[in-house]
């Protein structure tokens, strides 16, 4: 999943309204997905490391915003600063997707196809063999 945030700091008028989206929408959001992915019990090593990516970025992510916020309320988080984070956040991001795929070639997994679950909630089946020869 590649998330990028953009923000356009320079908007003064909606500050306040921005705060309150991120403190009570945003970070909510993202408190329950970190809490799914602690919540899971991992055997398996390589799968293990994928939900740890995840969580750290989930958590950089919710950091992040709360930043967001520290900013808009006047404190000492530079527009530079958050611009610095969403360089991070999409970078750890492309991390959990690289190594998502690299499992799913190593496994041979696909996506189901029209799937209609989101993002990293989407189905996965095992590749098809295709025959090489012709009958």
């Amino acid at each position: 999943m590649n998330r990028k945030l953009n923000f356009k700091l320079e908007d003064e008028g909606t500050d306040k309204e921005t705060i309150v989206v991120i403190e009570n929408e945003i970070i909510p959001i993202l408190d329950d997905i970190q809490n799914e992915f602690k919540d899971v019990e991992l055997q398996h090593k390589k799968v293990k490391k994928l939900n740890d990516l995840e969580t750290e970025a989930e958590e950089f992510l919710k950091d992040s915003m709360k930043e967001v916020v520290i900013h808009y309320n006047g404190g000492d988080i530079s527009e530079e600063d958050i611009r610095q984070n969403n360089i991070e956040i999409e970078e750890k991001f492309i991390n959990v997707t690289d190594y998502r795929y690299e499992l799913m070639d190593e496994y041979k997994l696909e996506y189901v196809e029209n799937d209609e679950s989101l993002g990293n909630l989407r189905n996965l089946k095992l590749k098809e063999e295709r025959s090489s020869y012709i009958a």
